[in-house]
């Protein structure tokens, strides 16, 4: 049981009873993410893969607003083709279960590791396109052009939210 009351918000809350959680995917230090099974999320009956996003126990009320916040980020932005999607989560009677949607190739950090970038402007490319969650690189130049392009010296702004540093 929760010592939370979070509001319900009906176009997003999935019966406790649909999910099944199994395997832990990944850790931090206050949360983790498990696999799991439910019914019903992505279509009536169907039976789809996701994971949930929980708290640790012994968790801080800090913790436990960071996971709020995120989960009504997510709620805002909506589906994209580009990002890891908000599928539904559980806030009533038991822990807050933000439920999105599966990655079978893992967190990207480690899928990066495994599967390291070709060369620097790749890499560079794949920072600005999640900097700008999901935006289209160098929008006004048509494919057969790009190659000019660039070796003319052009190269993307830095996106508006991302740090000097990065």
């Amino acid at each position: 049981m929760s010592e939370y009351e979070l509001p319900m918000d009906i176009d997003w809350e999935v019966a406790r009873e649909s999910l099944c959680l199994g395997k832990i995917l990944g850790e931090g230090e206050f949360g983790k993410v498990v696999k799991a099974e439910c019914v019903g999320i992505l279509k009536p009956g169907l039976q789809s893969v996701t994971a949930v996003k929980m708290l640790k126990e012994g968790h801080t009320d800090a913790e436990m607003m960071a996971l709020v916040s995120e989960m009504e980020m997510m709620k805002m932005i909506g589906k994209h083709v580009n990002i890891i999607n908000l599928l539904g989560c559980c806030t009533q009677d038991g822990p807050l279960y933000v439920i999105v949607e599966y990655a079978p190739n893992g967190n990207l950090r480690e899928f990066l590791r495994n599967h390291r970038p070709g060369n620097s402007w790749s890499f560079g490319v794949l920072l600005w396109e999640i900097m700008t969650l999901g935006g289209t690189p160098y929008p006004t130049v048509p494919g057969q052009y790009m190659y000019q392009h660039l070796s003319a010296g052009h190269r993307m702004e830095k996106p508006p939210c991302c740090s000097l540093e990065m």
